[in-house]
């Protein structure tokens, strides 16, 4: 059970003032919904509510304390409900003015967004991904460093390693130890999450080409791009606030069921 606790915190662990709108554009709610979908927050969110539903389903309690931890995941995917998460993001994305939510459309509405954000957004085939062999381009191996640092992926992949580690030492190493951790990861592990999440990358996107992932990239290091990384990284926080909320209870939880 605690097993299954652990591997439910890591899939959870796994993202200006308003304005008004001027005469003849979208409503903001409109453009709201259209960011969610076109930037496909709507569906990660989906997935990984289903995802988590599948996880928990699959799981009989065998005794009073598994009971007690299937009660407890079943707390953590109703956190996670697309009717409670989506409002969250609803919330955060009204927060930015209405001309930046506008010329993000612009950009969501290209058919190279659309291309790259649906590659982004399918099942993540990692079957395929464990026999990949990143190619060697000189283009690519100079384009990809690039969007993972314009995408943060890396950056943020280790910030949430970092996360879970602090709510999982107690439970390993005991409380006392835990408070002795400084937050700092070891250099090995920030190696190999950041070797992964480049090789990630380039797994995704390696039916795109070269001159179409440089146009990407160009995008994403802009201004405007980094507005956008931005955003949805934030509107995800918020929609993973609750079920964050519901996680910081897990060390309790096992010292309980022990």
């Amino acid at each position: 059970m605690r097993a299954y606790l652990l591997g439910l915190s890591l899939v959870v662990g796994v993202l200006a003032s308003c304005s008004s709108v001027p005469s003849g554009s979208q409503s903001r709610d409109s453009l709201i919904e259209e960011f969610l979908d076109r930037s496909y927050l709507r569906q990660e969110v989906t997935q990984q509510y289903e995802q988590l539903v599948q996880l928990q389903s699959s799981k009989v309690a065998q005794t009073a304390s598994e009971a007690e931890g299937l009660a407890f995941s079943r707390e953590v995917v109703e956190a996670l409900r697309p009717e409670s998460v989506v409002p969250l993001m609803q919330d955060y994305v009204r927060t930015q003015r209405a001309e930046t939510l506008e010329h993000l459309l612009e950009w969501l509405r290209t058919p190279l967004a659309h291309r790259m954000l649906a590659l982004a957004a399918e099942p993540f085939d990692y079957g395929g991904f464990n026999t990949y062999q990143v190619p060697k381009d000189e283009l690519r191996y100079e384009l990809i460093p690039r969007l993972d640092k314009a995408t943060h992926t890396s950056e943020w992949a280790i910030a949430d390693i970092s996360e879970r580690t602090k709510v999982l030492l107690p439970l390993f190493e005991g409380n006392k130890q835990a408070a002795q951790w400084d937050g700092k990861l070891s250099p090995m592990i920030e190696q190999f999450a950041h070797a992964q999440s480049m090789r990630k990358l380039s797994f995704i996107y390696r039916t795109v080409s070269g001159q179409d992932l440089q146009h990407y990239v160009e995008f994403l290091e802009s201004s405007l791009g980094q507005t956008y990384v931005a955003i949805r990284r934030n509107a995800l926080v918020a929609a993973n606030s609750n079920a964050q909320t519901v996680m910081a209870k897990l060390p309790g939880l096992v010292q309980s069921i022990k």
